[in-house]
C-alpha cells in the first residue's frame, strides 16, 4: 500500500465520517494514523480529543463516548466501501494518551477485498451522511408512513460494527407523548438554569451567518430558531449569555423556554428512545451504541426523517429517573429525540476539515 494511495483512501473516509452528529456539535474526536506491521497496513488511533471534551456534567462522559461512537460507526463503514479490510480494538481504560487524549478504538486497515455492507456504494454513502440534519424546529405536521418507521430501526451494518445491546423503541402514542411533554416542560430548564452546563453550551453557540466558512463547529443560532437579522442575532448572543441568563430567572424566562420545548415533544410525531442493559455501560457497548445510532440517522435520513435530541431529559439524574419509569425501561436510556418528517432545506451545522482531525505519522 503505497503513502499517497493510502492517504487519498483515509482522506475519503474521515471526509465522509466527519460528518457525524455530536453533542453540541463539539466533534471530540480526532485520528491518528501510524505504521503497521508491514507496508500494506496501517493502525488508525481514535481518540478523544480533550479539549473539545464536554466536562460540565457527569452524564456528559456518556454523551462524549457515543459521538466519538457515531463517528466510529461512519468512519469504519466508509473505510469498507473503499475496498480496505478493518479490524478494530474498542478501548476501556481511562487512562489518557501520551498526547493527553484518550483512546477510544485502534483500527487495523489493511489493503485486501472487504466484503462491503449496507447496500449502497461510497458517493452515495458520504452523500447521505452530508444530507442528514438534525431538526430543532417543527416537523412537517403529517405522520410518518408505516415503512419509514420500519426503516429507522433496521440493520444494514453488521454487528461487530454496531452491537446488539442497544435497545431501540419508538413512541407515537398521543398521551404517552403528552406524558413526556410534561416531564420535558418540568425539566428542560435545566438547560438554561444550570449554570456550569449553559455556559458549556453558550460557548458551543454561533451567532454570525449561517454558513460562515470560519466556523467549524458548533451551533449556529439560526438552526435553533429559525431565520434571524444580523440585530436579532446580535441582541441573543447578548439576553442569552449565563451571567444574564441566571437574572432572567426570577422572570420564568428559562421556563418559557421549556414550554417551547416541551410543545415540540407533545406535537410530535414520535419520539424514540435508545437504552443499554447496564446502569453504567461499558465504554465498549457506548462505541457500539453510537455506531448504531449513526445507522439509525442514516435510515432516518433516506426514508425522510429527522431526529432532534432531547437531551436534557438524560444529562440530569431526576428526569433520567422518571423517563425510565415511564417507558418501563429496564436499562439505562442513552438517547431519547423527536422524529418526524423533516422540513424542506434544514440548516446544517458546520464541521471541521479532514486535516483538522485527521494526523499521519
Amino acid at each position: 500500500m503505497s503513502g499517497p494511495d493510502f492517504e487519498l483512501l483515509l482522506r475519503q473516509a474521515v471526509e465522509a465520517a466527519r460528518w457525524a452528529p455530536s453533542s453540541h456539535n463539539c466533534q471530540p474526536w480526532r485520528v491518528t494514523v501510524i505504521p503497521g506491521a508491514s507496508e500494506n497496513e496501517r493502525l488508525l488511533c481514535l481518540t478523544l480529543d480533550q479539549g473539545r471534551r464536554l466536562t460540565a456534567l457527569e452524564s456528559l462522559d456518556l454523551e462524549m463516548a457515543l459521538s466519538v461512537g457515531l463517528f466510529f460507526g461512519l468512519l469504519v463503514t466508509a473505510l469498507q466501501r473503499l475496498g480496505l479490510a478493518c479490524e478494530w480494538a474498542l478501548c476501556d481504560a481511562n487512562d489518557p494518551s501520551p498526547n493527553g487524549e484518550i483512546l477510544m478504538a485502534i483500527v487495523t486497515v489493511r489493503r485486501a477485498t472487504a466484503q462491503v455492507f449496507g447496500g449502497a456504494d461510497l458517493d452515495s454513502f458520504v452523500d447521505l451522511g452530508r444530507r442528514r440534519r438534525t431538526c430543532r424546529t417543527p416537523f412537517a405536521p403529517d405522520p410518518p408512513p408505516t415503512e419509514a418507521l420500519a426503516a429507522l430501526s433496521a440493520r444494514r451494518w453488521p454487528e461487530t460494527v454496531t452491537g446488539a445491546a442497544l435497545e431501540i423503541r419508538t413512541e407515537t402514542d398521543p398521551k404517552t407523548l403528552e406524558s413526556l411533554a410534561k416531564l420535558t416542560a418540568r425539566y428542560a430548564a435545566l438547560d438554561f438554569t444550570h449554570l456550569r452546563a449553559w455556559s458549556e453550551t453558550y460557548r458551543h453557540l454561533r451567532f454570525g451567518e449561517p454558513g460562515d466558512e470560519d466556523v467549524t463547529d458548533g451551533i449556529f443560532i439560526d438552526s435553533l430558531l429559525g431565520p434571524l437579522t444580523p440585530f436579532k442575532r446580535q441582541l441573543l448572543r447578548f439576553a442569552l449569555a449565563p451571567l444574564v441568563m441566571q437574572a432572567l430567572r426570577p422572570f420564568g424566562v428559562p421556563s418559557r423556554m421549556a414550554d417551547a420545548l416541551a410543545g415540540l415533544v407533545a406535537a410530535g410525531p414520535g419520539l424514540l428512545c435508545c437504552s443499554l442493559p447496564e446502569e453504567r455501560p461499558r465504554r465498549q457497548d457506548l462505541l457500539q451504541a453510537g455506531a448504531r445510532l449513526a445507522e439509525i440517522w442514516l435510515n432516518a435520513q433516506a426514508a425522510g426523517l429527522a431526529l432532534h435530541p432531547v437531551s436534557v431529559l438524560l444529562q440530569h439524574e431526576a428526569p433520567r429517573r422518571e423517563l425510565q419509569r415511564l417507558l418501563c425501561l429496564s436499562g439505562r436510556p442513552v438517547f431519547v429525540a423527536r422524529f418526524g418528517l423533516a422540513l424542506p432545506n434544514p440548516s446544517i451545522s458546520p464541521r471541521r476539515a479532514v486535516d483538522a482531525l485527521l494526523h499521519i505519522t
